[in-house]
C-alpha cells in the first residue's frame, strides 16, 4: 500500500500472503480484494494497518482464469476469463466468504468490469462489445443491452455516459447508457492517442493515458457529442497505463517499470508533474484507491 503525501507517494506495507499471479484489485473500507489468475482464486486482506495488511479469507468457487474484480456493498464481482463468466460472491463476511452464482450472457472471453450504480460492464476479448448486466440483486443478476467496442483499455462510467479508451484502431468514445437496454454512441476522437492505457474522468474532463507516447492527453467532455484536447502532461512516465484519482491528485502506473507517478491537475490545462514512488513494486499496473492510500 501507499499514501499520498505533499508531492509524491509513500510507500506503507505490502503482502504476498496467498496471492500467486495477482491481476486485479478492488479496495472497500478496510479490505482490499485481490484475484489470482494462476490459483484461480479471491483472497481478503484486512488493510487497516496500511504497514501491515493481514490475510483474511478466500474462495476458488466456479472462478478459472479470474482476471478482474470490482466491489460493491457487500458483494464481489469477478470476471472469470476462461469459462465466459461474472461471478459473484457475498463478502459480508471476510473470513468466509460465499459463491453467489454467476452468468455467461453475451460473454466470450471477459476479461474487464466497471460498476456503476446498479449496471455492471463487462469487456470482451473475442467479441466487440461491452455486456452490461443489471445488479440490483445479486442474486438475481440480469443481462441487458451492450454497446460496441474493440478490446477497450478501459471503461470508466459517469452519470449516463460511458468513456471508452480503444488501443487500435485507437480512439476515445462516449456513450449514453441511460437506456442500459440501448446503449447509444456519442462522440469519439483519436488525436493525439497512440495505443490507450486508462481513463480517469472528473469535473468534464477526461484524461487518458497514451501509453506509446508516454504522456497523458487530457480532454473536454462537457459536451458528449464534441470531444476537445485541452492539455497534455510532460513526459517522466515511460509507458502510462492506469489512472486513479484522490482529490487534485491523478496517479498514474507506468507499464514498463515498476512504480507509480502523480500529477497536480488542479489545471487540466496544465498538468504539474509531482514524482514517483516504486518501492515494493515490480512491474506495477492494476491498483485501487481508498482515501488517501
Amino acid at each position: 500500500t501507499m499514501g499520498l503525501g505533499e508531492n509524491i507517494l509513500r510507500a506503507n506495507g505490502f503482502t504476498t500472503g496467498g496471492i500467486t499471479t495477482p491481476v486485479s484489485v478492488a479496495a472497500q473500507g478496510h479490505y482490499a480484494y485481490v484475484v489470482s489468475y494462476s490459483t484461480e482464486q479471491l483472497s481478503i486482506y484486512d488493510i487497516t494497518d496500511h504497514n501491515n495488511p493481514v490475510t483474511k479469507g478466500s474462495i476458488i468457487t466456479n472462478l478459472d482464469g479470474p482476471i478482474d474484480i470490482k466491489v460493491q456493498g457487500n458483494y464481489a464481482f469477478v470476471v472469470s476469463e476462461l469459462n465466459n463468466r461474472i461471478c459473484i460472491f457475498n463478502i459480508s463476511n471476510p473470513l468466509s466468504p460465499t459463491a453467489i452464482g454467476f452468468l455467461t450472457t453475451g460473454l466470450n472471453r471477459p476479461y474487464a468490469i466497471t460498476i456503476q450504480g446498479n449496471i455492471a460492464y463487462v469487456s470482451n476479448n473475442f467479441i466487440p462489445r461491452v455486456q452490461l448486466f443489471d445488479i440490483t440483486n445479486p442474486l438475481a443478476v440480469v443481462a441487458r443491452g451492450f454497446f460496441p467496442a474493440s478490446l477497450p483499455s478501459d471503461v470508466v462510467v459517469q452519470g449516463n455516459f460511458a468513456y471508452v479508451a480503444i488501443p487500435s484502431p485507437v480512439k476515445f468514445s462516449i456513450f449514453e447508457i441511460s437506456n442500459p437496454d440501448l446503449p447509444i454512441a456519442r462522440g469519439t476522437i483519436s488525436s493525439g492517442l497512440n495505443n490507450t492505457g486508462g481513463v480517469y474522468v472528473k469535473d468534464g474532463f477526461a484524461y487518458v493515458a497514451s501509453i506509446n507516447s508516454s504522456v497523458i492527453r487530457v480532454f473536454n467532455v462537457s459536451n458528449p457529442d464534441l470531444i476537445t484536447g485541452v492539455g497534455i502532461s510532460t513526459t517522466e512516465i515511460n509507458a502510462p497505463y492506469r489512472l486513479a484519482g484522490t482529490g487534485n491528485f491523478l496517479l498514474v502506473t507506468d507499464l514498463s517499470g515498476a512504480g507509480i507517478g502523480v500529477f497536480d491537475i488542479s489545471n487540466p490545462a496544465a498538468l504539474q508533474w509531482k514524482g514517483y514512488n516504486s518501492t515494493n513494486l515490480n512491474g506495477a499496473g492494476i491498483m485501487a484507491t481508498v482515501g488517501e492510500t
